[in-house]
């Protein structure tokens, strides 16, 4: 680990020397800016537009459709509706070189799922090979071999029936007769009081740590050799090597000390402001999306910290801060703390922070670190955080649309409603790469809008642009286009919106650089 870390350290020093090309690239590209293309909007509303995939040999974009049990498949150009593929209940779609992946659950908990192998240009289905409990999310490797499978595996509402979680592993290099492999947590039940010290999240009443792990979205390295798989509910990622079709580590993530002033947050829906200030709290990063980059040869993962609870009819860790009894020592001041306007309504768990197991709480835990942060993971298994954009997004939406801070669904009259929570709740995300640049994006589930930044550097990226507008709500995920793929003159982006139950497509124009009106179209 020491030997990894010197070399991260000498690497951002050299970075931090600008021992780089962004002065000379911005003056002749210009700066990365999103313009808006297109919106479609599904016929059947909210929540049809979840996940969305372009793919380059047909110039498609695939959208899955909850409400309707289909993937839309749209004209990437236009926007508009070419045909409806009947799917099931899909979850996740993913698209490469005129082949389509569509992630469909089973029909009850413990019920193993499937994925669809369609062709993208006749929609014919190919094969239905078996994945794991709850597929929630596929996405192809690089080299378009192999498509990987978060098999998520959540318990029933009861929690009496807990599936085990897994990486389904597929060798489509023959999509009518497909391999399929499956990476389970089970050689790790052994390890799971070391896991648990470590700081993996395992809990889950009566549940071994492969019951316990739910990945939930998948990276993959550019030479389409090792898996990171993120398990939310776990604060945790998980190593996979495609090879080997092994879980090689489950690296926990730790947690957010918002005692730091540029980790300040705003915790109470009950104050009617904005009030973003420090809190003696560790916030559990629990990212959702996550994406891969290569930097100088090392992987480096970009995760989008959502958070996320275990809230069961059967079992539930949330409580709100107010109902801990707070242990007096660790928190003399527990009473001002759990005012509502202070701590009190803050949601938090029961599962972390009362380490002698007497009922009074030591620490007090927050979902998600309303942020998105990089990090790189060593082969030894040790987890290392690159960078981490601290409590940018408050201060950004704060101050860009303050009547809308920390509010859902672009209702004024939600502000700050979602203070108590998760925030402005970072849920999607992407990596893209042009002209030198290396460009982040990241979407805000609850404020809506996508961030963009320049990741170029990844020990200190730049904010570029937040771009929102009132049509769409709920960003859930977000696809990057290369500019040699895609279907306009520039990159572009495809953003799909869970609650509005819309899709729009944003170029990626260059702006006040040498030659950037050559570069656009």
């Amino acid at each position: 680990m020491k030997l990894y870390s010197l070399s991260l350290a000498i690497l951002a020093s050299l970075v931090s020397a600008q021992v780089t090309l962004a002065g000379p690239l911005e003056f002749l590209f210009g700066t990365p800016q999103l313009v808006e293309e297109w919106r479609y909007t599904a016929a059947a509303g909210e929540g049809s537009s979840e996940i969305g995939t372009y793919d380059a040999a047909t110039k498609k974009v695939f959208l899955t459709n909850i409400n309707d049990d289909t993937v839309d498949v749209l004209d990437a150009v236009t926007g508009d509706l070419l045909y409806s593929i009947p799917a099931g209940k899909v979850n996740s779609v993913s698209a490469h070189d005129g082949l389509v992946a569509i992630a469909v659950e089973g029909s009850d908990t413990g019920v193993r799922g499937k994925i669809m192998l369609v062709d993208a240009e006749d929609y014919s289905v190919l094969s239905e090979p078996e994945s794991g409990y709850l597929p929630d999310m596929c996405t192809f490797t690089p080299d378009g071999n192999y498509v990987l499978v978060a098999n998520e595996g959540e318990p029933n509402d009861d929690y009496t029936i807990d599936p085990v979680g897994s990486v389904s592993i597929i060798d489509v290099t023959d999509p009518s007769n497909p391999e399929v492999y499956e990476a389970g947590f089970e050689s790790f039940n052994a390890e799971e009081a070391d896991l648990k010290a470590a700081g993996v999240r395992i809990f889950g009443p009566g549940a071994s740590v492969a019951m316990d792990m739910e990945p939930e979205y998948i990276a993959v390295s550019a030479n389409s050799k090792t898996a990171y798989v993120g398990c939310q509910e776990n604060n945790a990622i998980a190593v996979v090597s495609i090879p080997a079709k092994k879980i090689l580590s489950i690296n926990p993530l730790g947690f957010k000390d918002h005692t730091l002033a540029k980790n300040a947050f705003d915790a109470s829906d009950k104050d009617d402001a904005i009030n973003i200030q420090t809190h003696p709290t560790k916030g559990m990063y629990m990212p959702d999306s996550i994406a891969s980059t290569n930097f100088l040869g090392f992987t480096l993962i970009a995760t989008a910290n959502e958070g996320d609870s275990r809230d069961y009819d059967g079992f539930s860790e949330e409580v709100r801060v107010e109902d801990l009894t707070l242990d007096a020592d660790a928190f003399p001041d527990a009473a001002a703390l759990q005012d509502k306007e202070n701590l009190g309504r803050l949601k938090t768990t029961i599962a972390n922070g009362d380490a002698d197991n007497n009922d009074e709480y030591e620490e007090i835990y927050s979902y998600g670190a309303r942020s998105f942060s990089i990090w790189y993971f060593t082969p030894f298994g040790d987890t290392l955080q690159v960078f981490d954009n601290g409590n940018d997004f408050e201060q950004i939406t704060a101050a860009e649309i303050p009547d809308l801070f920390n509010s859902q669904d672009n209702d004024p009259d939600e502000f700050d409603k979602r203070s108590d929570d998760k925030g402005p709740e970072p849920e999607a995300l992407d990596i893209g790469h042009d002209l030198g640049t290396t460009l982040v994006f990241i979407g805000m589930e609850r404020v809506s809008g996508v961030f963009m930044y320049d990741m170029s550097n990844p020990f200190d990226p730049e904010y570029l642009q937040y771009i929102r507008n009132e049509l769409d709500a709920s960003p859930e995920g977000i696809d990057f286009i290369p500019r040699g793929a895609s279907p306009f003159t520039e990159p572009a982006i495809l953003v799909s919106h869970e609650v509005s139950g819309t899709a729009t497509m944003f170029r990626i124009k260059r702006v006040g650089g040498l030659f950037s009106g050559l570069l656009n179209d």
